[in-house]
């Protein structure tokens, strides 16, 4: 006979008609008897509403990759007593599938039975679509729900995106169910990198974001130099080996900002540099320097208005070489100018240094 001491209870009862994609479940420490909801047996096909021993009994559920996590939150509410929340785990379902949730348990104490009892809340991601079913991350909604979130309660971060550069080329070779395979290896290797530090969703094709808890470009850089390394490492999948490099873009937040979008659009752009400039090197948002590549655009503009309108503003200036001993005249450097009538008299040093910066030579 099972012990049901503190599990028949009409707010549980209620609950469970009321919520139907989400999975309730209230236990007995000393007893270690848990009763669960209806929808969760028919979920993952559990023997029975009343479980003794729960614990052990889920681990033959719970993803092998998350029995670590979920063994010390075990102990944290069984030996501590202590509530745990945010608990992220993958759970196999009756299809063989694994589900990506996240399990809240509320622990009290009952002065009238003496007994310790926790009552959770298993919430399944997969059911409102914002686990993605190939990496298993949160995705492109949540990842600018969250950033907007830290950004309003004044939480310094970092933004970066780290893309799998010319994964199409992966695709057309290899194939879909192989770049699949490629893309979860990368994420769970992303999660288990950034750690504690940080959380990594999953935005789009080979696009990953990356929200660290920290402003500070140098811890962003060691991660992203351990992410690079993974990447350039031999990579065996359904008995083939393949390679892959990385880029990515970063923004330091360290002040709140009117749009998230707007960060965004900074570390895309960021991206592009990695690809084109840095050979795949992080590259971090620089305000000053984009207002300088702004300027030295408007000034190119000028210039090559003038050469488009046979060189009209262009003209020369002769400085005199003067031969020291005799203090004679013997030659003359001649001087190119441009009388810009947006920019004014400009020297070669001034719109040469332009077309270098915008990457023109």
């Amino acid at each position: 006979m099972v012990d049901k001491t503190g599990l028949d209870n009409i707010l549980f009862d209620s609950f469970t008609k009321c919520i139907v994609n989400d999975y309730i479940f209230i236990c007995n420490l000393d007893t270690k008897v848990c009763r669960w909801s209806g929808n969760t047996l028919e979920r993952f096909e559990m023997p029975g509403e009343y479980i003794v021993n729960t614990s052990e009994f889920l681990h033959k559920y719970i993803h092998p990759e998350d029995l670590d996590k979920f063994n010390m939150a075990v102990l944290t509410i069984s030996r501590e007593k202590k509530s745990v929340h945010g608990l992220e785990i993958r759970i196999r379902d009756k299809n063989a599938r694994y589900v990506a949730c996240v399990c809240n348990a509320e622990v009290t104490y009952s002065e009238s039975l003496k007994n310790y009892i926790v009552n959770g809340v298993i919430y399944d991601y997969s059911e409102e679509k914002k686990i993605d079913s190939v990496t298993q991350l949160h995705g492109r909604k949540e990842y600018f729900s969250y950033i907007s979130e830290l950004n309003q309660n004044d939480v310094k971060i970092t933004m970066m995106m780290v893309v799998i550069d010319l994964f199409s080329n992966l695709r057309a070779m290899f194939g879909t169910a192989y770049c699949d395979e490629i893309l979860k290896d990368f994420g769970e290797f992303l999660k288990d990198t950034v750690g504690d530090e940080g959380k990594v969703f999953y935005l789009e094709n080979a696009n990953f974001g990356l929200v660290l808890f920290s402003d500070s470009e140098v811890k962003a850089v060691s991660i992203y130099e351990k992410i690079r390394r993974f990447a350039g490492s031999k990579h065996k999948i359904q008995g083939k080996t393949s390679t892959y490099r990385t880029i990515a873009g970063a923004s330091v937040v360290n002040k709140k900002v009117n749009s998230t979008k707007e960060l965004f659009n900074q570390v895309v752009y960021c991206v592009g540099i990695s690809r084109n400039k840095r050979h795949g090197l992080l590259e971090f948002f620089d305000a000053q320097n984009i207002n300088q590549i702004s300027n030295d655009r408007e000034l190119l503009r000028s210039v090559y208005n003038s050469i488009m309108n046979e060189c009209e503003g262009f003209f020369l200036k002769y400085q005199p070489i003067i031969d020291a001993k005799t203090n004679k005249i013997i030659g003359a450097e001649v001087l190119s100018r441009l009388n810009s009538l947006t920019e004014g008299v400009l020297t070669p040093r001034l719109f040469l240094s332009a077309v270098n910066n915008v990457g023109l030579t």
